[in-house]
C-alpha cells in the first residue's frame, strides 16, 4: 500500500506544479489536502509564483465548498483571522486568496464579501498597511468580474473612491479597475 505523502513532500510537490503551471496537477488533487501548502506560498517574495497560489487555491476552495461547504468557510474563517491585530501576523497574499475564492464561488462571495470590502472602511477592518491594501484592491477587482453586483449591494464604489486616489500607484490603479468593473453591468 502506498503511504500518502508528508506534508513537506506535498508541499513540495505543490510548489513544483505552481512553478510549471501544470494547473490540470491540481484539480486532480483532493482540495482539502491542498490548503495548507497552498496558504504557505501566499506571503512568498515571489510574485509569479504568489498570483499562482492565490488562483489555484481560489479553485481549490472552491472545489471543496462543493464537498463540504462548512470546510471552505473554516479555510475562509482562516484568512481573515490571519488579518486581525491579534493574530500577529501580517497577511501577505491573504485578501488576494479572498478575493479569488469569493471569485470562484457564489455562495461564499455571499457569506464573506462584507469582510473584504470591510478592510477598506475606515469605520469596518481598515487595513492601513500599504502591501495590504494592494492586496484588499486586487482581491474586490478580482470579486468584481465575476460579482459586480454583489459589490454594488455593499457600496464597495464609495469606499474604493478615496483608494483611486492614493498615492500608492498599484492600490490607485486596483481601485479605479475594480470601480470600473463594479459599474458594468
Amino acid at each position: 500500500m502506498k503511504k500518502p505523502p508528508s506534508g513537506k513532500t506535498l508541499r513540495h510537490q505543490v510548489r513544483q506544479v505552481l512553478e510549471t503551471e501544470s494547473f490540470e496537477q491540481i484539480e486532480e488533487m483532493p482540495p482539502r489536502k491542498l490548503v495548507r501548502p497552498l496558504v504557505s506560498f501566499l506571503g512568498t517574495p515571489d510574485p509569479a509564483l504568489k498570483e499562482r497560489a492565490v488562483r489555484a487555491l481560489g479553485a481549490a476552495v472552491s472545489r471543496l465548498a462543493e464537498e463540504d461547504m462548512e470546510s471552505a468557510r473554516v479555510v475562509l474563517r482562516t484568512l481573515v483571522w490571519n488579518l486581525t491585530e491579534e493574530c500577529g501576523t501580517i497577511g501577505f497574499g491573504f485578501p488576494e486568496a479572498m478575493g479569488e475564492i469569493l471569485a470562484h464561488h457564489e455562495g461564499l462571495a455571499r457569506e464573506f464579501a462584507h469582510m473584504l470590502v470591510s478592510y477598506i472602511r475606515e469605520d469596518g477592518n481598515y487595513l492601513e498597511f500599504e502591501p495590504l491594501q494592494e492586496g484588499v484592491v486586487w482581491g474586490l477587482a478580482r470579486l468584481a468580474e465575476s460579482q459586480p453586483a454583489l459589490l454594488r449591494e455593499l457600496d464597495a464604489e464609495s469606499y474604493l473612491r478615496p483608494l483611486s486616489e492614493s498615492a500608492n500607484r498599484l492600490v490607485s490603479e486596483r481601485a479605479t479597475r475594480a470601480m470600473r468593473l463594479i459599474e458594468v453591468e
